[in-house]
């Protein structure tokens, strides 16, 4: 009986783990939103856990970050976000992938979370509450 219990918290910590691994990301706050950069390594999206109150960020908000300056693109990191194209969206190959290639330009391509290797960024995105209690 005592060795089910032991294995139980084993799982839990095992677990809890995983989910303190799952949280290397950035956070950004810009025009009322927050941003969130996750690290995420050759995964598929299915395994993607969004933080509550957290949606997937929509390509324009992305650029529009980018563009600030509050956030700086690295060379041939792909930060994956929803495709830019609402047509698109509803397809297999919803996402897009935003990256700095090594000409200094900014691409996009289609693509899935399951390739993106080492180079794999998920950017999620939140309204920022205003202290009212309103969004």
């Amino acid at each position: 009986m005592e060795i089910t219990k032991i294995d139980k918290e084993i799982e839990r910590l095992q677990e809890l783990k995983q989910e303190l691994l799952d949280q290397d990301f950035i956070e950004i706050e810009h025009n009322k939103k927050t941003f969130r950069i996750y690290k995420w390594e050759n995964k598929p999206v299915g395994t993607f856990k969004y933080p509550k109150g957290f949606r997937m960020a929509e390509f324009q908000e992305f650029i529009d970050l980018v563009d600030s300056k509050k956030y700086k693109l690295k060379t041939w990191i792909y930060h994956w976000v929803k495709h830019f194209s609402k047509l698109q969206q509803d397809k297999e190959y919803c996402l897009s992938g935003v990256y700095f290639d090594g000409d200094g330009d900014v691409g996009s391509g289609y693509g899935v979370l399951k390739g993106s290797f080492d180079v794999g960024r998920v950017v999620v995105v939140k309204n920022k509450e205003i202290q009212n209690g309103n969004n």
